[in-house]
């Protein structure tokens, strides 16, 4: 479940409903299997995180803080349940084709929305901007088996569209220099800045 718009504009009642499927769902299966899990004598557990948990993707705060938060539970699970031989592997997804950019679950900026003007550039730039170049759905889950059914599957998998740049940024540069200027230029933020600067400015001289 995603929800796509500035935090400024979020239902919190959404926000908390989106948590419960992306968080605390896997949260309770985790809970329910490991039983089962301990009294087979091993086994793996494999958790779809996201890239925008590192990647400071605009109008997705709270998406990005769901899959932050579910890839922390698999970080500290996976030290918890060594001691029963439990495996943990946290996917960080890329772009996948799915349907989560489809029409009816796409967001509206509200009438007193502090985007609205750059609604256009929201619509454009923001939604469906996952899908594009993404990769194939059936690869993506063939990949997946096939790196996790390994004895010493990794605790970090990082597959999908762009999920390897991702990597390679999050590791090698710094984060705030290269994320937040590039982020900014890609979904029209940096404009929208001028904007407000203009409007200060004209304020003040009147």
């Amino acid at each position: 479940m995603r929800y796509s718009l500035p935090f400024t504009d979020c239902d919190m009642q959404q926000v908390r409903s989106m948590f419960e499927t992306n968080v605390f769902g896997p949260m309770t299966m985790v809970q329910q299997f490991i039983p089962f899990l301990i009294a087979g004598g091993d086994g793996l557990i494999v958790n779809i995180g996201s890239v925008v948990a590192t990647v400071p993707l605009p109008f997705g705060a709270t998406y990005s803080a769901a899959k932050g938060a579910l890839h922390s539970f698999g970080n500290t699970l996976r030290v918890e349940l060594a001691p029963f031989n439990i495996k943990v592997t946290t996917v960080i997804t890329g772009g996948v084709k799915s349907n989560v950019s489809a029409p009816q679950h796409r967001y509206q900026l509200p009438s007193n929305s502090l985007y609205l003007p750059m609604k256009e550039d929201f619509l454009s730039k923001r939604q469906g901007n996952s899908q594009k170049s993404a990769m194939d759905t059936d690869a993506y889950a063939r990949s997946i088996v096939a790196s996790t059914i390994k004895p010493s599957p990794e605790p970090w998998l990082w597959q999908g569209k762009s999920s390897y740049l991702v990597w390679f940024i999050d590791t090698f540069w710094p984060r705030s220099k290269l994320y937040d200027a590039n982020m900014a230029k890609r979904f029209g933020l940096d404009k929208f800045k001028r904007v407000i600067d203009l409007q200060k400015k004209g304020a003040k001289m009147y």
